[in-house]
């Protein structure tokens, strides 16, 4: 049963993503890809157009990235897959971010910060808020980063998120050594 197989694949490019093996974890979602292609398993192809431009993105390949992350979201649109589609707009906003583009770095988050309310999870939304403070802070408007990262750490806390809750008090003390 090739679904079986693509997803057999798509565990093991977990695996090697988490070991930082991301060439290896793309090779498996390269070979999944194909299974959910020849399948035209629209929301296989579009998660795994994700996982392969969230390791571009890692690679600092932002070029090849924005490619796979744009067609995510192309398919994630059609197929209406609010959250995959929110997770897709957020490493769209990174990579517009790392390109240096700030306005649609700052649309993307505006329009996944939007979209994580209406699905109303917190850590999600917690999540949304401390990346567009990051794109705030490129943009040099302190002010509205400091906004965003103070309510993603009040977010952050009431969920337990430790590992956010972190990354949020580090932005904020970068914000006031800049």
């Amino acid at each position: 049963q090739p679904e079986r197989v693509a997803f057999v694949l798509t565990r093991f490019r977990w695996v090697y993503n988490s070991l930082g093996d991301l060439e290896k974890a793309n090779d498996y979602s390269f070979q999944a890809l194909k299974i959910f292609e020849a399948l035209d398993d629209q929301e296989g192809i579009a998660l795994t157009y994700y996982t392969i431009g969230e390791n571009l993105y890692y690679q600092e390949k932002m070029q090849e990235a924005l490619k796979y992350a744009e067609q995510a979201y192309e398919i994630q649109r059609k197929l209406d897959a609010p959250q995959d589609l929110a997770a897709t707009m957020q490493s769209l906003a990174e990579i517009w971010l790392q390109i240096g583009d700030f306005d649609t770095s700052l649309k993307y988050c505006n329009e996944g910060l939007s979209l994580r309310k209406q699905l109303k999870n917190e850590t999600d939304i917690a999540l949304s808020l401390n990346s567009r403070g990051n794109t705030y802070k490129y943009m040099k408007r302190y002010d509205k980063a400091l906004e965003d990262y103070q309510a993603s750490l009040a977010m952050s806390r009431a969920a337990g998120c430790t590992a956010l809750e972190m990354a949020c008090l580090g932005n904020i003390g970068h914000v006031y050594n800049l």
